[in-house]
């Protein structure tokens, strides 16, 4: 049986029927509700939902979406954890694009605990803490993707979202994408920052394991950074991602995320990311995210972090 947060009636923005792209809680709302449209398309396949039973495509086509196709991990059973979407003027009923209106949005789900997902998801969520997902073949499908529609259809026209696992996906295709200049519009729902997960394990000998795992690569890095050419390749990659101004949406009350707020409430660290100002919110669960209501979130700003 499906529950309430899976069926939008129930749980989707069903009052955003007239959106304003240039608004940031629009714009946040509608990422939010493509995200959520992944984990539905996964729940639908577990659950073996087909035709009228299947409950994945409101939540892209009440916003005039269309899906593209899935991202499925074929090494997990034909795992849904992605999805491309195409905004569909005809659906819209409108002559021209909408200003604002993203042209695609490639979106990413986070872990679900479910069987048929769950040892993959797990899987990537370990490969997090090695600061290994680049080398996974899901987010090598996500790149390309991402990568296709950057260059068919112009990095202004796409966007990219995702949530918890998804959302560190993306930031880092996002990431890839702005080393060669192209810099993304990006929603990322609490993605997860690596020293809180680390800390939360409470197998010491693991814990262990891994933050010694970490001061190797920092220590190689350090030895490599002494030699001047990969200094100047590092310098360069770095302000190559100055430009980048993504959107995180983290919740104060989640440890999985909430590492970034006081990351950026540091001064020194917020002294050093000056130029790139990156958009930081304070969020309740994706599900709730799609209510509509005014709340007390966290926006960054070069000299800390201010309720607004």
């Amino acid at each position: 049986m499906a529950s309430e947060r899976e069926i939008f009636e129930l749980s989707g923005p069903r009052y955003l029927t007239n959106i304003n792209w240039s608004d940031s809680n629009h714009r946040r709302c509608v990422a939010a509700s493509l995200v959520q449209g992944v984990y539905i398309l996964e729940r639908d396949r577990q659950e073996r939902r087909l035709g009228g039973d299947a409950l994945a495509q409101k939540w892209w086509s009440f916003f005039n979406f269309k899906l593209v196709y899935p991202l499925v991990d074929v090494a997990e059973g034909g795992s849904v954890f992605g999805a491309v979407y195409k905004w569909s003027k005809k659906a819209a009923g409108v002559p021209v694009r909408q200003p604002g209106a993203p042209k695609i949005v490639v979106a990413f789900r986070g872990t679900i605990t479910k069987a048929g997902s769950v040892a993959g998801d797990l899987k990537l969520d370990l490969q997090i803490l090695r600061n290994g997902l680049h080398t996974t073949a899901r987010f090598t499908a996500a790149f390309d993707a991402v990568k296709k529609y950057v260059c068919d259809r112009g990095r202004e026209n796409v966007w990219i979202a995702g949530h918890s696992l998804g959302a560190a996906m993306a930031m880092l295709a996002c990431r890839r994408m702005a080393e060669e200049g192209q810099f993304l519009e990006a929603h990322l729902f609490n993605p997860p920052f690596v020293s809180a997960l680390v800390d939360r394990i409470r197998d010491e000998k693991v814990k262990r394991g891994l933050h010694f795992a970490g001061t190797v690569v920092a220590t190689r890095l350090a030895l490599a950074l002494k030699d001047k050419r990969t200094l100047t390749e590092s310098h360069n990659a770095f302000f190559a991602l100055r430009p980048w101004v993504p959107c995180l949406y983290v919740n104060p009350k989640d440890d999985v995320c909430s590492g970034y707020v006081g990351y950026f409430s540091n001064h020194q660290a917020s002294e050093a990311l000056r130029a790139s100002r990156p958009v930081i919110r304070s969020t309740i669960p994706l599900c709730l995210l799609l209510e509509w209501s005014r709340r007390r979130c966290i926006s960054f700003r070069p000299r800390g972090l201010r309720s607004v």
